[in-house]
């Protein structure tokens, strides 16, 4: 009897964990073909290694210099409180790094009318409360690059632009100070591909800077992004 009751209690479990995950791959599923999505333009798909196991690491251009003028105002007064006189050293050197500790560093997306692609309207550390899911219609989505803890930031001025004066000359466009991030990463940034598929991407796009890779993503319902598609100069891969 208790032989009988115990692999009733296992076979029990184990339906029960079967049906969890039944649903949690039935809600990506339908977060997949639900949820609303928005392109970014890819910066390099790893040129040394491309296709090693038949995926692509995307790295995204919105990823690569985040204008420093994209700061929100209660990020600039943070930087100022704590890392002004590391910021201020781009009034005599090219660069600038500190390090931080923060809930999160967010940015803000927009459409770029033009090309299509989605690029930076602005960057803060606080959350910026927006629900693309509920609301695409608004035009506006936010990307979470970086959770708690300590982030690492570089600011670098271009070398043919005027040095900064002031701590508010750095965020000023007329500048061109950009920040960079070891830590500016997307999860889930490998796309997967058949092998011929792989090898007909190795062929057409490798090394040829004229062609135009993008990603389409989408937001999962906890926020997290996931590619979706893969486009060469606007045509699905």
């Amino acid at each position: 009897m208790k032989t009988r009751f115990a692999l009733f209690l296992v076979v029990l479990i184990l339906a029960a964990q079967l049906v969890g995950l039944f649903c949690v791959s039935a809600a990506r599923e339908r977060e997949r073909a639900n949820n609303p999505t928005f392109r970014l333009e890819c910066a390099s798909y790893d040129p040394r290694d491309l296709l090693r196991g038949h995926y692509l690491p995307l790295d995204f251009k919105i990823l690569r210099d985040v204008p420093a003028s994209k700061l929100d105002a209660a990020a600039r007064e943070r930087l100022r409180e704590k890392h002004a006189d590391e910021i201020n050293r781009l009034g005599e050197e090219r660069e600038a790094s500190l390090m931080m500790n923060l809930d999160g560093f967010w940015l803000v997306l927009a459409p770029n009318a033009e090309t299509g692609f989605w690029e930076v309207e602005r960057a803060t550390f606080d959350d910026p409360k927006i629900d693309f899911n509920a609301n695409p219609e608004n035009g506006r989505a936010a990307l979470r690059l970086k959770w708690s803890g300590a982030l690492w930031l570089r600011f670098r001025r271009p070398e043919d632009a005027p040095a900064p004066k002031t701590f508010d000359d750095v965020f000023d466009p007329a500048f061109g100070v950009t920040m960079r991030s070891y830590d500016f990463e997307l999860p889930n940034s490998r796309f997967y591909l058949s092998e011929e598929k792989a090898k007909r991407f190795d062929a057409e796009a490798r090394g040829n800077a004229a062609r135009v890779v993008s990603a389409e993503l989408f937001l999962r319902d906890d926020g997290a992004p996931v590619l979706k598609r893969l486009f060469v100069d606007g045509e699905e891969f």
